[in-house]
C-alpha cells in the first residue's frame, strides 16, 4: 500500500514536469521557427537598407548633424544592425505568434506575392516616412498654433496655482 501511496504522491511531479518540458519544447520550437521567419522576410536586407534611409532622413531634419554621419552610422550598425537585434526579434516573434503560425508567415513571405512585399518593403517604407514628413510639414502652422495654445494654457494654470 506504500508503494501505491507514493506513486500517487509522485504523479502530480510527474504531470508537471512532462508540462514544463512539453512547454520549453514548443517555445524552443517557436523559436526555431521565428528565426526561420526572420530570414523568409529577409529582414536582415530590411535592415540593411533602412539604416541609411533613417538616417538620411535624420539628417535631412537636422543638417547640423552631417558631419557625424560616419559615427551615426557605426552607432545604429552596432546596436539596430540584424545581427544585434535578432536575439530579442526571435523573442518578441515567438511570444506573439504560435509555431504553427510562424510556420504560416514564413510559407507565405516564401511565395511570389510575400517576395515581392519583402522587395518592395524598402521603397514603401522610404515613400511613408517621406509621406509623413511632408504631412508634417504641410501642417505646421497648425501645430505650432495647437503648442502656442497648450503653453499658454500651462502658463495660466501656473500663474492660477501660486
Amino acid at each position: 500500500n506504500k508503494g501505491i501511496l507514493m506513486s500517487y504522491f509522485h504523479l502530480p511531479l510527474i504531470i508537471i514536469a512532462l508540462i514544463i518540458s512539453n512547454s520549453a519544447s514548443a517555445d524552443e520550437q517557436a523559436k526555431i521557427q521565428a528565426g526561420k521567419l526572420l530570414d523568409a522576410m529577409q529582414v536582415q536586407k530590411t535592415l540593411d537598407v533602412a539604416i541609411p534611409i533613417t538616417l538620411d532622413g535624420l539628417l535631412k531634419q537636422s543638417p547640423k548633424l552631417v558631419p557625424y554621419k560616419g559615427v551615426m552610422l557605426d552607432f545604429l550598425t552596432k546596436h539596430m544592425s540584424y545581427d544585434a537585434l535578432k536575439p530579442e526579434l526571435i523573442t518578441l516573434y515567438s511570444s506573439e505568434f504560435t509555431e504553427t503560425e510562424l510556420v504560416e508567415l514564413s510559407t507565405f513571405y516564401s511565395t511570389p506575392t510575400g517576395k515581392k512585399f519583402i522587395h518592395k518593403q524598402p521603397s514603401l517604407f522610404e515613400q511613408g516616412s517621406q509621406l509623413g514628413a511632408k504631412r508634417v510639414q504641410d501642417n505646421l502652422p497648425e501645430l505650432e498654433k495647437m503648442l502656442s495654445e497648450e503653453m499658454a494654457r500651462i502658463k495660466l494654470q501656473e500663474e492660477q496655482n501660486k
